[in-house]
């Protein structure tokens, strides 16, 4: 990479950067919010999406989702959790 060979990845230089007004901000415009517990999503506000932890298993993950949306939160990963039918006990 040193070298700036063809057919080698480009090399990281000033311009790659993005602007401070954006930075870290997800590309809906909202900040993300890492959650793994239901208690982490009451810390969530209005200007803020959710991002659950990719260790959550699925049954908590089904609550998390469910109680986003009473809080009319957004969840950006919602994998494998079916929105319409609630998890049965």
């Amino acid at each position: 990479m040193r070298v700036k060979r063809h057919g080698r990845p480009r090399l990281v230089k000033v311009g790659y950067r993005s602007p401070s007004l954006i930075r870290g901000y997800h590309s809906s415009g909202f900040e993300e919010q890492l959650v793994f517990t239901l208690h982490d999503l009451e810390k969530v506000t209005g200007n803020q999406v959710v991002r659950i932890g990719h260790t959550v298993g699925l049954a908590k993950r089904s609550k998390i989702v469910e109680k986003a949306k009473e809080l009319g939160l957004r969840v950006l990963n919602m994998h494998g959790v079916d929105v319409g039918e609630s998890q049965g006990s």
